[in-house]
């Protein structure tokens, strides 16, 4: 007999669960008025006919209001305007002194070369080799022309060089 009776586990235990259950739902008194709470009344709305006048005053609030709005806009445009044109002034600016200072470095460079020449024709005309120091003071001359103290020892040189030679050198110029 009882072979019978079939076990069920946890038949004592699942009783509490399922009154659990039944107290967690909500109450079926809460969905009887659902439909009056949801349904929509028919009423007829009745506007304001406003005047000319009452309209133009409140298109005139409405722009007043999109003009204040759009300031703050405007004052950053003209920010990043300004700001960009400072940094242009400062890149021109200082691309400029970047550029003198170059021209100043190569300028003391070709002294530094012109005064080497100089020495380097000098000698040679110690030695009294007047061509080797002419090629040396007309280097001398490609980087400053307009030198008078370089166009007069190329002159000098010249004119000891006519005179070794033995030749006028007013004669062949004419």
């Amino acid at each position: 007999m009882s072979n019978n009776k079939r076990v069920m586990g946890g038949h004592g235990s699942i009783q509490p669960v399922l009154k659990n259950n039944k107290n967690l739902l909500r109450k079926k008194s809460l969905f009887k008025d659902q439909e009056k709470r949801f349904k929509i009344i028919d009423v007829k709305l009745k506007f304001k006919k406003a005047t000319e006048e009452e309209l133009e005053l409140h298109k005139e609030k409405i722009r007043e209001r999109s003009r204040r709005a759009r300031i703050p806009y405007y004052f950053v445009i003209v920010t990043i305007v300004i700001l960009i044109g400072v940094m242009t002034n400062y890149l021109i600016t200082s691309n400029e002194e970047y550029k003198q200072s170059i021209q100043q470095q190569n300028l003391r460079l070709k002294k530094e070369q012109l005064a080497i020449l100089i020495e380097k024709g000098d000698v040679f005309y110690a030695k009294e080799h007047y061509k080797n120091a002419l090629f040396f003071y007309k280097k001398g001359q490609i980087l400053f022309p307009k030198d008078a103290a370089l166009s007069l020892k190329i002159k000098d040189c010249y004119q000891k060089r006519c005179e070794r030679i033995g030749v006028d050198c007013e004669k062949l110029t004419k």
